[in-house]
């Protein structure tokens, strides 16, 4: 990043359009995968947590 930004001021680069589709990073399968699994375990996390406590207040 630090290169092209150095590259930018010394005149051998153009600036980037971030908002140009040829910019926009491709979301793979495995990347969709891990964030729909660690929200999914921070419920069950979240949801084991609850019954326990239910489970535990009541003696």
């Amino acid at each position: 990043m630090v290169k092209g930004v150095i590259e930018m001021y010394l005149g051998r680069r153009q600036p980037d359009d971030k908002d140009h589709i040829g910019n926009k990073r491709v979301r793979l399968v495995g990347d969709l995968m891990t964030q729909l699994f660690r929200a999914v375990f921070k419920q069950v996390l979240q949801d084991i947590r609850q019954q326990l406590e239910r489970h535990y207040s009541r003696g």
